[in-house]
């Protein structure tokens, strides 16, 4: 669990996906793996808050009931799992072995990529353009998104509320592709816990904004 909540600030998805590879060749890993899974995406929200507070620290009022609210579900489900009896025990894999070092910079470059691409069109077109900016990025990697949208709001070229939405946005959209990622990568049993724990986390994340839109004075 810990390994997976630091691979978060890494790439969630690039857990996901040697977690789910794992599981395929081990299947009595699957609920282990989708445990480990599930920690690396919160690991990962816990980095992006820290992103957005790096770059605005303003832009987390809007974000902190969403990302409270997202955390939180996932977090009582993977601790409910990892209480059930029969799970294996995971071995700890070789040095080197977790992750693949050239994917992870390949995928960290692409990142950097589409963060300068998404800042840029952001920056021409402002909150117009916000929405569908986000979902593209978010469709690679929800941190470029945050740190695009941030790094514009500090730059008072978006307003604080468009921009948490746009982050939001980007950020479902990330979780959306893991769901068949999870599949494509692990074995049934593995993705459906990992799919679970992604839809409690989007039902989550959407309460919590529609609930810090109707509290009263946005509190």
């Amino acid at each position: 669990t810990i390994a997976g909540i630091a691979s978060g600030f890494i790439s969630s998805s690039i857990a996901i996906a040697t977690m789910g590879g794992r599981a395929r060749r081990e299947p009595a890993l699957s609920r282990p793996g989708a445990i480990g899974s599930i920690a690396s995406i919160l690991g990962s929200l816990v980095y992006i808050a820290a992103l957005v507070a790096a770059a605005d620290a303003a832009l987390l009022r809007p974000l902190a009931l969403p990302l409270v609210l997202a955390i939180a579900p996932p977090l009582a489900y993977a601790l409910i799992l990892s209480r059930q009896k029969g799970m294996a025990t995971v071995m700890p894999e070789s040095p080197g072995s977790a992750f693949n070092f050239k994917a992870v910079f390949i995928f960290a470059g692409l990142v950097a990529v589409f963060a300068l691409l998404s800042a840029a069109l952001l920056a021409r077109f402002g909150q117009a353009g916000a929405i569908v900016t986000a979902v593209v990025t978010g469709l690679v990697d929800a941190h470029a998104t945050a740190v695009a949208v941030a790094t514009v709001v500090a730059g008072g070229k978006l307003a604080s509320e468009p921009g948490a939405l746009a982050i939001i946005i980007g950020l479902s959209a990330n979780m959306l592709v893991k769901i068949p990622a999870s599949f494509a990568f692990g074995p049934r049993a593995f993705a459906l816990r990992v799919s679970l724990g992604l839809v409690l986390l989007l039902v989550g994340l959407w309460t919590g904004y529609v609930l810090y839109l109707y509290a009263p004075l946005h509190l």
